[in-house]
């Protein structure tokens, strides 16, 4: 046998190969314009302290005001406050747990973060002059409600679960994965509202650790709730490590 008919032999093997160890199919969408972009504020919200941590990302609340709201830190979160209506500047609350009540069951904030020592997470808008706390669904409604676009649909989604919008996903060698085909973040108009794709990661406990495609239904008024989850691939490197 030739060496050239060797090599197509090898070729036509890897690609077989290749097939076979990557039968997963990726769909793309495009991601809403400004999603990543740090928005423009007005200059007295720039003048009130916007500083950039290690990752580059914003707070733009004073020490003081986010004492006053029991804000262990605040940062800007440019996926919601470029989706929502009326455009007031957002920043996301990472409150101090110290002042919360854990003997009241109505304690207000919309979901926990982080591992063991997980921070409640609220939200605090500059609305006419003056930083206000949302700690709730409920506030959050009666300040952006209601929706009138995929693109607050997807904002609403992302301030009330502890989920992700996922664009531009590809396949990874490292990855097991445990669906043939999977679908990047999208909003569709459904009937009284939207349906919202997106994605959670498990980041804390033992591996191995998931992540997950995510179905949420928004209704026009603002009501947001899980219609389903399905674990979709898992990183292999996770699977012997713990993350308190």
């Amino acid at each position: 046998m030739t060496r050239n008919k060797l090599i197509l032999l090898a070729v036509v093997a890897f690609a077989f190969l290749f097939l076979l160890v990557r039968p997963v199919t990726f769909i793309h969408h495009p991601q809403p314009e400004g999603m990543t972009s740090s928005p423009a504020y007005s200059p007295d919200v720039e003048k009130e302290n916007c500083w950039q941590d290690e990752n580059g990302q914003r707070a733009c609340v004073s020490e003081e005001v986010r004492k006053k709201l029991n804000c262990r830190t605040t940062r800007e979160i440019p996926e919601i406050q470029n989706g929502v209506s009326p455009a007031y500047p957002i920043f996301i609350c990472f409150v101090d747990r110290s002042s919360l009540d854990y003997g009241n069951k109505e304690m207000d904030y919309f979901y926990v973060t982080g591992g063991m020592l997980g921070a409640p997470i609220r939200y605090v808008a500059y609305i006419d002059g003056e930083f206000v706390l949302i700690k709730s669904e409920d506030e959050f409604r009666k300040v952006f409600a209601p929706i009138t676009s995929p693109e607050e649909a997807l904002a609403f989604t992302l301030a009330f679960m502890n989920v992700d919008a996922y664009y531009g996903l590809e396949y990874n060698l490292e990855y097991v994965y445990y669906i043939r085909t999977i679908e990047d973040t999208y909003v569709l108009e459904k009937g009284d509202g939207y349906l919202v794709h997106v994605f959670y990661r498990e980041i804390f406990g033992c591996g191995p650790r998931n992540t997950y495609a995510v179905d949420v239904k928004v209704t026009r008024d603002g009501h947001v709730s899980e219609l389903s989850r399905k674990a979709i691939f898992r990183n292999r490197a996770d699977d012997g490590m713990c993350v308190d």
